[in-house]
């Protein structure tokens, strides 16, 4: 397989991620971008509220491997109105979760590029906008980071940023009722990503 990555960093502020991908042999391909955000000045998403035009997600088992399902989102995973993140993660919590780490799902994909949601911090004002031609996000909340040294040394744990993973759905290949994550000689692979940022400050 050849893969192409490229990164670009536009006058609107959008970081636009595309891939590209061929093949010579029948393979699996499902990629994505792990990305930490923070757009506050803190050391927690809590305050943050997401909107995310998914409707459906995909229930996972004791291991986290999808069951193969596809269903309504329950009221702790509806982003289909902004929500606070920090009260989602105290919902799952009450289930016995560390935060977030669910699959969701857009029900009327295309393969177009859609705007998808908005990821907004009151406090500073800055907001993240979210296009993407995948069909469905892993929103994670960093549930495991212990003592992660970033930028300025500065000391990140739990919950200190959040991850929205475009991509198809994981375990794809195991799941035929699932699109399909299959790659052939005679076809392309393409997906594009775009974040953009802006702020009412």
């Amino acid at each position: 397989m050849k893969l192409e990555i490229t990164y670009q960093l536009n006058e609107q502020s959008e970081l636009v991620i595309q891939y590209r991908a061929t093949t010579d042999k029948p393979t699996i391909i499902n990629l994505t971008n792990h990305a930490y955000f923070n757009l506050a000045d803190s050391n927690t998403v809590s305050n943050h509220e997401l909107q995310l035009d998914a409707d459906k997600y995909t229930p996972v088992d004791g291991a986290l491997i999808p069951t193969g399902q596809i269903e309504q989102v329950p009221k702790s995973l509806d982003f289909r109105q902004s929500a606070s993140i920090g009260e989602k993660i105290h919902q799952r919590t009450k289930l016995g979760e560390h935060g977030l780490d669910h699959n969701l799902v857009f029900s009327d994909w295309d393969g177009s590029l859609t705007h998808r949601g908005k990821l907004y911090d009151p406090d500073s004002g800055r907001t993240l906008l979210i296009k993407t031609t995948e069909p469905a996000v892993q929103i994670y909340t960093g549930n495991h980071l212990q003592g992660i040294r970033g930028k300025q040394n500065r000391i990140y744990h739990r919950h200190a940023g959040v991850c929205l993973e475009t991509q198809h759905f994981p375990d794809s290949p195991n799941q035929p009722n699932f699109p399909s994550t299959l790659l052939t000689p005679e076809q392309s692979y393409t997906s594009t990503t775009v974040f953009q940022f802006k702020t009412n400050v």
